[in-house]
């Protein structure tokens, strides 16, 4: 389990959720735990995106039409 906490200075372990074992140098199953890295909470979580400047509403309709073939208008008989 990862986390984010103000109380961590470096990545720690906070919970063991599962405990682990061996016998003498050997571990035949290592310990499950809760980690929290240090961070303000939750919006941290996620990388922040940049925001996309401002466009003009022209060139919004020109980025829309971009790439997109050219359709002729119907003949009206």
């Amino acid at each position: 389990m990862h986390s984010y906490s103000a109380d961590v200075t470096e990545p720690t372990a906070v919970q063991i959720l599962q405990p682990g074992y061996g016998i003498g140098e050997r571990i035949l199953r290592p310990a499950r735990v809760a980690v929290a890295e240090p961070g303000g909470g939750a919006d941290e979580a996620e990388p922040e995106r940049p925001e996309e400047p401002e466009q003009p509403a022209e060139a919004k309709a020109e980025a829309e039409t971009e790439g997109k073939p050219e359709v002729p208008p119907a003949d009206e008989d």
